[in-house]
């Protein structure tokens, strides 16, 4: 039979679910199958050699954990429950290292277990020696073909499964408190959790709920919101220690639930050179931080507008979390980037300098706003450039507009 191309790693872990053994083992592969609610199994045969070797994924796991490798999926079951910490990559050598497994290895029904020990049979290298046609009279053709497939003579395709995409993750607690740090400390697993379907499902998160359960209380309930999907263990415990500095409890919190009915995709990118302050912390970051600090409605953004007169190209005091519409705006050097909240009269024009210009923008006849104005780049008689216009309509005033840097 020779080496077969796949690897299988049938894992487990006591006391914790295989779908969330499963969310873990998205970073190995993207084959993830699981055997009921017993183990994972995960085909890791291409990945190997990206970890580094078998050595360097089984040192992954957790300590508890209960694994065997193999070329097949059954196989690889078989050895985790009979004899766990087996690596098999050769299915020349599958014979023989299944041949020693206990019958109790192939969690065979109990009437089926017991006739084979009728015949005298303790382990898997007694069926092997029996005659397949006369093994399939005997017992069935469904304990021939399980061997076939554990062997690799048989297809044994497995369902791929596949997170939903939603979070919703529930502990309780030990004891209850009502401690910032014991509460956060206690939500570093349900957050762990998250992260790792995020991971497993190329996403990230934007926003979620944290709800606290009391004895005899209402629940208090934490609503987490970010200016971007991402993945971080560390942004949501920040957020949530804001918050819970802001929150006062009514009781002691008995249990804690996770919930993040929405998972968006991230989009992976290099880092921008100013994507980051000196101090190394993200400008999104410290932008959450205010809001979480300080209520939503003192975070808001200025949106552009596509209008020619310079007080309207843009919107002020928009909602923080309001999508911004794409628009194409042509950034001229000759043209400030510091306006004033109005235009002011100037009452000297002999001090100004006029070093660019006429610029012409007539507009908005069409909405009760019409302007009708020359704009000219000019240098006042201490050497700074100012953005002044003169109007084209009587009495032809003039105006400050803007300032350079």
């Amino acid at each position: 039979m020779g080496v077969i191309k796949g690897l299988w790693l049938c894992l487990r872990v006591p006391g914790v679910p295989p779908a969330r053994l499963a969310l873990q083992a998205f970073e190995w592969s993207s084959r993830v199958s699981l055997e009921g609610d017993e183990a994972v199994l995960v085909e890791v045969g291409g990945s190997v050699r990206l970890f580094g070797g078998v050595d360097a994924i089984t040192r992954q796991l957790p300590e508890d954990a209960c694994w065997a490798l193999a070329p097949t999926p059954l196989g690889a079951l078989w050895l985790m429950r009979g004899a766990p910490g087996t690596v098999v990559v050769d299915s020349n050598c599958l014979p023989s290292t299944l041949g020693v497994l206990p019958l109790a290895a192939l969690a065979l029904e109990p009437k089926l277990h017991e006739r084979l020990h009728g015949f005298g049979l303790r382990h898997v290298h007694g069926l092997l020696r029996l005659p397949r046609a006369s093994l399939a009279r005997r017992v069935g053709q469904a304990l021939l073909d399980a061997l076939r497939k554990a062997l690799g003579e048989l297809a044994d395709p497995r369902p791929e499964w596949h997170p939903a995409p939603q979070f919703r993750g529930h502990r309780e607690l030990e004891y209850e408190t009502a401690s910032d740090a014991a509460l956060l400390r206690a939500m570093e697993p349900l957050f762990a959790d998250l992260m790792a379907l995020l991971r497993a499902t190329g996403r990230g998160i934007r926003r979620c709920t944290v709800v606290m359960s009391h004895r005899d209380q209402a629940p208090t309930r934490i609503r987490i919101g970010l200016l971007e999907a991402v993945r971080s263990t560390d942004r949501l415990l920040e957020q949530l220690a804001i918050h819970l500095s802001r929150t006062p409890l009514p009781a002691p919190v008995v249990a804690l639930a996770l919930h993040a009915p929405r998972l968006e995709l991230v989009a992976e990118s290099a880092r921008d050179l100013f994507a980051t302050r000196a101090s190394g912390e993200s400008w999104v970051g410290l932008l959450e931080r205010l809001r979480a600090r300080l209520g939503d409605a003192a975070l808001f953004q200025v949106q552009v507008h596509a209008d020619h007169r310079p007080e309207r190209a843009f919107h002020a005091r928009v909602p923080w979390d309001k999508p911004t519409p794409p628009i194409t705006i042509e950034c001229s050097p000759h043209h400030p980037l510091w306006l004033l909240p109005a235009p002011e009269p100037v009452a000297d024009t002999n001090r100004y300098r006029l070093e660019r210009g006429p610029e012409r923008i007539e507009y908005g006849w069409w909405d009760g706003g019409d302007v009708q104005r020359d704009y000219f780049v000019a240098r006042d008689d201490h050497g700074a450039r100012h953005w002044i216009f003169q109007e084209r309509r009587p009495p032809y005033g003039w105006y400050l507009h803007g300032l350079f840097g």
